[in-house]
């Protein structure tokens, strides 16, 4: 087999003599007519030109060896992956599902920092100005006692000038 491979593989058919001959001795025309009656252009490998099955018988039952092999492997080859869609596609819904929890989880990350920056500075200004408000509160506070302490003031006086008055009639 080896050896029909290292005789053979420098023979090419050439249509315009109609016999096998050393590739080095074929023309580029003869060589590209040569993969022309073998395969034609624009056709797929499935669809080989009449010649080729009754000249090659060899090459025939090779390729239909090795196409039967093909088609043996793609069928394998298509339940394996299969098997992987239907062991990946589980992970892949959960990858989708935790994707969507972990973005939300970001954006509620990112609002907390938020938040806690805004709380931070509201902290600080209100450390800020509690010594003016409680100032402020207990200005009004003094001042409101001292109101109440002149209203009081007033209103013995107001008693007193009225026991005054009544004590007089």
């Amino acid at each position: 087999m080896d050896t029909w491979h290292t005789v053979h593989k420098d023979l090419v058919w050439l249509p315009s003599k109609n016999k096998y001959d050393r590739a080095a001795s074929a023309t580029p025309e003869d060589r590209i007519a040569s993969v022309k009656v073998c395969r034609p252009w624009g056709a797929s490998w499935t669809q080989r030109s009449p010649s080729f099955n009754i000249l090659h018988p060899y090459l025939q039952a090779e390729y239909d060896a090795a196409r039967s092999e093909m088609e043996k492997e793609a069928k394998r080859a298509a339940k394996v992956d299969q098997k992987a869609n239907i062991l990946v596609g589980g992970l892949q819904q959960r990858d989708v599902a935790l994707r969507a929890k972990l973005t939300d989880l970001a954006e509620q990350l990112e609002s907390a920092k938020i938040e806690l920056a805004c709380y931070q500075a509201l902290k600080e200004r209100e450390l800020r100005a509690a010594p003016e408000r409680i100032e402020k509160a207990l200005d009004l506070v003094q001042a409101q006692r001292q109101r109440e302490a002149d209203l009081q003031e007033k209103y013995k006086a107001l008693l007193r000038h009225q026991s005054s008055s009544n004590g007089k009639s």
